[in-house]
């Protein structure tokens, strides 16, 4: 079976090395010189009995041995008799067996890049023998629409959740009405307070001493439609509200990550709610493989519901 219901996906058996993989090649004609694109996708490990297998995203291939590693998505560039390998990303959270779960990477075309013979991906990187199956991938351009404003689509105005990913598990969808307009992301099917959504941020639009508002609209409802209350000053429990991070990755190092934007004022129950939060990026986050912001936090079983995500320049200047 596949991701969100589907009757299919793509599976890899009977792998004899860590390398083993089904590959997609990349459509050159495709991409842009300069640009960024996302590559996203769901991913489930599986024994050669296809029992669910576990992985540790904390955890990096060589240091902690090749068992329970998450693997490592990568991509390969042909020209001529040169061959590059490079690694794009991994998982994007934490890994619930027995489940699909987010992977995504990030992809910078350059000249080398775009008259390449071939660029194909593929996933490295995990224990020979196991299986690996994959679902909904897709690679979409990452440009922001307006180098001030590094969110795409934040407002889901696409009606869809497209440059938005799932963090950690969930389901990901749009919902109407929004907070001012036709549509919000919501986020069902959270069996954990970790489950959430977020994107990757274009790390060549940052600059360096700048502060930025970070910020989205929110609001927590049960499955049943009932408001679901959070409590702004709780740390722990079951009335931990929303809050928004950020995570840096480099390939086979864990995840640098910490929270920057939490609800503004009281709770407003049944309606919506504004985290916001400002943030001066981090020289290794700038510098990291990839940067990708998410919102969690809420209550396992709880919906959530975002609209007017965002990442702005301010005015303000960074004091060292």
């Amino acid at each position: 079976n596949g991701f969100g219901g589907s009757a299919f996906s793509l599976k890899t058996t009977e792998r004899q090395q860590f390398w083993s993989s089904m590959s997609h090649e990349i459509n050159l004609d495709c991409i842009q010189e300069g640009e960024q694109y996302t590559v996203t996708g769901m991913l489930m490990l599986l024994d050669d009995q296809d029992n669910p297998m576990d992985c540790d995203p904390e955890k990096t291939w060589g240091l902690h041995g090749m068992d329970g590693i998450c693997p490592t998505l990568a991509m390969r560039v042909v020209t001529g008799n040169l061959t590059v390998d490079t690694d794009l990303g991994t998982v994007t959270g934490g890994w619930t067996p027995g489940t699909w779960n987010d992977f995504y990477g990030l992809i910078t075309v350059d000249a080398d890049l775009k008259k390449a013979d071939t660029v194909t991906l593929y996933f490295t990187r995990y224990m020979a023998g196991r299986n690996l199956a994959i679902d909904d991938l897709k690679m979409t351009p990452m440009t922001a629409q307006d180098p001030d404003q590094l969110v795409n689509n934040g407002n889901a105005t696409s009606g869809d959740a497209r440059f938005f990913v799932i963090k950690d598990g969930g389901t990901l969808d749009v919902t109407q009405p929004g907070y001012d307009d036709d549509y919000a992301f919501i986020v069902t099917n959270r069996v954990s307070s970790t489950y959430g959504m977020g994107q990757p941020i274009a790390v060549d639009f940052l600059e360096d001493g700048v502060v930025y508002k970070i910020h989205a609209m929110v609001k927590l409802l049960l499955p049943t439609g009932v408001a679901f209350d959070c409590d702004p000053a709780a740390n722990y429990g079951e009335k931990v509200c929303p809050k928004i991070s950020v995570r840096a990755k480099n390939a086979g190092e864990p995840p640098s990550t910490r929270a920057v934007a939490s609800i503004q004022g009281d709770w407003l129950s049944g309606g919506w709610n504004r985290l916001e939060g400002h943030v001066t990026f981090l020289r290794n986050e700038v510098a990291a493989d990839s940067l990708f912001y998410f919102i969690d936090g809420p209550k396992a079983g709880a919906d959530l519901l975002l609209d007017n995500v965002g990442l702005t320049k301010t005015d303000l200047v960074a004091v060292a």
